[in-house]
């Protein structure tokens, strides 16, 4: 992990909330199975390096369901994709490709891990749950975890970063970032298509975080390749 995330965690773990906090998961993974793993716990940090950062994505919590909850917000080690990436995918395939990847298939896997190596940073408003118990960790101190996080990547990263904030939780963050420097797109949470067949679909926040990256590193920075092909 770099020395600046390293630090980061440091600092947060002294304060009262946050001790509260990592006494309320530990004593929750005595009684039942807390997700992500704890070896897993800051991936996000683990894979994507501070300098590096060039897209932020929020969602709400981890998914109970183990397989598709290893660290990364979104992301999935199981073979069948999950609805909201399910979503994401069909996402970027119209933004991006325009419905046409010319036979390809451009998502050979749910694992996200190539996407937080090149620069996006994958967060979840809430970063523990348990499994089959959604929701089990909010409102435990997550949220204001999230909140400095984005507070210090606001405050102390020199780059220029595009957010993605879906869904309610991770839209009340915006007041944190610095809209006149960052790009910050907003749209419902995926899952959200269940009952709203527009609240996702067209956004077309990834075509818009690779243009903003284009405009202002020119060759400096790559744009993110969407696609997972291993």
């Amino acid at each position: 992990m770099d020395n600046i995330w390293d630090d980061f965690i440091t600092e947060e773990m002294k304060k009262p909330y946050m001790q509260e906090l990592v006494s309320f998961v530990k004593e929750r993974r005595t009684k039942a199975n807390v997700l992500p793993e704890p070896c897993n716990l800051f991936l996000a940090f683990k894979l994507t390096e501070w300098h590096n950062i060039k897209v932020v994505i929020i969602g709400h919590e981890p998914s109970p369901t183990a397989a598709d909850s290893h660290g990364l917000a979104f992301s999935s080690l199981a073979k069948e994709t999950p609805y909201s990436l399910q979503n994401i995918f069909n996402e970027i395939l119209n933004d991006i490709y325009e419905s046409n990847s010319r036979g390809v298939k451009i998502f050979q896997t749910n694992n996200l891990t190539a996407w937080a190596k090149q620069g996006v940073l994958l967060l979840n408003s809430v970063w523990t749950t348990e499994e089959n118990t959604p929701g089990a960790h909010k409102d435990k101190g997550w949220e204001t975890f999230t909140a400095n996080t984005v507070k210090f990547i606001n405050t102390n990263h020199t780059s220029r970063i595009a957010w993605m904030l879906w869904g309610k939780p991770a839209k009340d963050l915006k007041k944190h970032i610095n809209i006149d420097k960052h790009l910050v797109l907003e749209s419902e949470h995926p899952a959200a298509l269940r009952n709203n067949p527009l609240a996702f679909t067209g956004n077309r926040h990834f075509s818009k975080a690779n243009n903003f990256i284009k405009k202002h590193y020119f060759n400096h920075k790559s744009p993110i390749n969407w696609h997972l092909i291993p």
